[in-house]
């Protein structure tokens, strides 16, 4: 016997009140929500992760770019020092000016400090210790057959830091250390009684010992990357 649609419509009310109740409604409605909030915040989290990592990428990338910059200019003002130098040391000089600073010098290198000032408007002064400490550091030596032309060079090297002083990336101080017991200082002016306490930093410092022929046998440049306590850039003979 076949069931009339009416009755067949009433049993699928009856089904429908029994199975579905509003409390099973509202926790459906309740899960989907939840599955949804969560797919959404889960794809957020990525976007902003991915932009986060991005955005750190970047700013590394720029600092890297920087520090390689900075790190080029540095090797270039040595490079510009060295050629300088051997440049000055292959044509040097020769009026009265450089005469008086070698009897100047012949004068003073006895003296425990001393402090030789050729033309302040165009050089920078030469400073140094005694025949005596030299004597005392087996890195040293006075007694060499370029001592006058490594002397003239390092004053027109003085020149060349003077100049370079005024470069925007030039090193804010920059010094010359020789092994014939003087040196070269583009910073402030030191009284003489300290330039035997300021060499012996200088020639203690890592970047002078490293220069010796034992540890660089090239002659080559070398880069410092620790802290200097004596100065910013330096140029080390």
């Amino acid at each position: 016997m076949l069931s009339s649609p009416l009755n067949a419509r009433t049993r699928w009310k009856m089904l429908w009140r029994k199975h579905v109740v509003p409390g099973r409604v509202v926790n459906l409605c309740f899960l989907i929500v939840l599955i949804s909030s969560t797919l959404l915040t889960w794809r957020e989290v990525v976007v902003l992760q991915d932009a986060y990592v991005a955005s750190h990428r970047s700013v590394l990338e720029k600092a890297a770019v920087a520090v390689d910059k900075q790190m080029q200019t540095g090797v270039n003002l040595l490079l510009f020092y060295r050629n300088g130098m051997q440049a000055a040391m292959h044509t040097p000089l020769s009026s009265d000016l450089l005469v008086n600073v070698q009897n100047e010098f012949d004068r003073v290198r006895r003296s425990p400090q001393w402090q030789i000032n050729v033309e302040k408007r165009r050089t920078l002064a030469l400073r140094g210790v005694s025949d005596e400490a030299i004597a005392q550091n087996p890195l040293l030596n006075r007694d060499v057959p370029g001592l006058q032309n490594e002397m003239t060079a390092a004053l027109e090297l003085g020149y060349v830091m003077r100049l370079s002083a005024g470069f925007p990336l030039a090193p804010a101080q920059t010094w010359y250390a020789s092994r014939a017991g003087f040196y070269l200082t583009s910073g402030r002016f030191i009284s003489v009684p300290g330039i035997a306490r300021q060499y012996s930093a200088l020639i203690n410092a890592p970047w002078f010992i490293g220069q010796s022929q034992r540890e660089n046998q090239a002659r080559g440049i070398r880069w410092y990357s620790a802290p200097l306590n004596a100065a910013d850039k330096t140029a080390a003979r």
